[in-house]
């Protein structure tokens, strides 16, 4: 039997990590903005902070899909474990 999709993520969650990547992105701007460094090193750090971003989000994707692929082979594995569990009862 299916089970209904759930949201397993509650609001407040999804509202609080928008708002902390929101005020991570603001703190490192400002913090850029107001360090004392040539044009040349401010934009060093944006492209750095932007890779860092990026790769964050491309790690975390890349862990949820393993995790994804996990739960499929494991109803894989089970939806053949109750087919011979019940050939092997009408036997």
């Amino acid at each position: 039997m299916e089970k209904p999709y759930v949201d397993s993520t509650p609001r407040y969650w999804s509202v609080f990590a928008k708002l902390n990547f929101a005020l991570a992105v603001i703190s490192v701007g400002i913090s850029v903005y107001l360090l004392e460094v040539t044009l040349v090193t401010k934009g060093y750090f944006i492209i750095s902070t932007l890779y860092m971003f990026t790769t964050t989000v491309v790690l975390s994707k890349t862990i949820r899909d393993e995790a994804e692929a996990k739960k499929i082979i494991n109803k894989i594995e089970e939806a053949k474990t109750n087919k011979i569990l019940k050939d092997y009862g009408d036997e």
